[in-house]
């Protein structure tokens, strides 16, 4: 099957970065696409321009319908771009590989808010729609459908924030993928400390008095800096960052603070989130867990699910 090994894959990339990066930039073609009148669920509508990259070449079947399509959507504060770091792109895209671009047309969006995409910084400040998941998932569909001619797709693999739209896809679009692979993020409610800390990120923003109620005339940085920092101890791994830091502090303390850790500002970076402008780069140490999951294999397909309410947007 050509996706049994992806989930073991992604978790092999995750857990290590390519001694060897290729640059996959060279060999993706990005354009933008207007999805005239959009129209938000709050009912405001404009036109919304997305931002979309590709790698390898659509195929037609015999009914001229593209083939070999799957998409590939980015967590909160990223874009299509983030897919091309060598722990995830050297793991997938190469020969023989689970999305081996030469057998597959790999659709990288910015989702709206994100990126290249429209958002509420290119200008409109507190006066863009309000949007939400929906939104997001519904202008992914007029992406592929009115832009790209994709009407059917062979997987939906998310992460974050993208497998929650992914989810929402088998519901509300069911059938349209083939396959869905949502990582980093379950169907539960956004409840707890994981609003809790978003909340924190917005306060800290909203508090900047460079936010000046939303009509900024230049990114509120010191409220954006507070939110990062929250993002960062929110989002990374206590885990990782034990093993990383950990035996290195054991020979070195209590003369040194972890901060002077060879790797510690490129990991922080690439930990939390990016801001626009700012694209975090993968960590480079060559750090590897003692063992490596074995590859499990993806489920067949299963009969689509009947449609069902979408999660409300977080």
């Amino acid at each position: 099957m050509v996706f049994k090994h992806l989930f073991g894959a992604l978790a092999l990339a995750i857990a290590a970065t390519s001694a060897h990066a290729e640059d996959w930039s060279t060999q993706a073609n990005e354009r933008d696409i207007v999805l005239k009148d959009f129209v938000f669920a709050s009912g405001e509508k404009m036109d919304v321009t997305m931002h979309v990259t590709t790698l390898g070449t659509p195929h037609q079947g015999a009914d001229g319908q593209i083939d070999n399509a799957v998409m590939v959507l980015h967590g909160t504060g990223g874009s299509g771009h983030q897919f091309f770091r060598p722990q995830f792109a050297d793991e997938l895209y190469g020969p023989g590989q689970p999305l081996d671009i030469k057998r597959f047309y790999v659709i990288l969006p910015d989702n709206i808010g994100h990126g290249g995409s429209s958002k509420p910084s290119d200008g409109m400040r507190m006066a863009f729609p309000h949007y939400g998941y929906t939104d997001m998932v519904g202008a992914q569909k007029r992406l592929l459908e009115e832009g790209l001619g994709v009407h059917h797709l062979q997987l939906i693999l998310g992460t974050s924030m993208g497998a929650m739209h992914a989810f929402m896809w088998g519901t509300t679009y069911p059938g349209f993928a083939q396959r869905l692979a949502p990582f980093a993020c379950n169907t539960v409610e956004l409840a707890g400390r994981n609003r809790i800390w978003r909340k924190m990120a917005i306060d800290a923003i909203e508090r900047d008095p460079g936010w000046n109620g939303g009509n900024y005339t230049k990114e509120p940085e010191l409220g954006l800096q507070d939110a990062h920092d929250i993002l960062l101890l929110a989002g990374s791994s206590p885990l990782a960052w034990h093993k990383i830091f950990s035996g290195w502090l054991f020979k070195n303390a209590p003369s040194v603070n972890v901060v002077e850790h060879p790797v510690y500002d490129v990991w922080v970076k690439s930990c939390a989130m990016s801001f626009p402008g700012e694209e975090a780069p993968a960590p480079t140490s060559s750090a590897k867990p003692s063992g490596s999951p074995s590859a499990a294999p993806l489920p067949k397909p299963t009969p689509a699910p009947s449609p069902s309410p979408a999660a409300p947007a977080a």
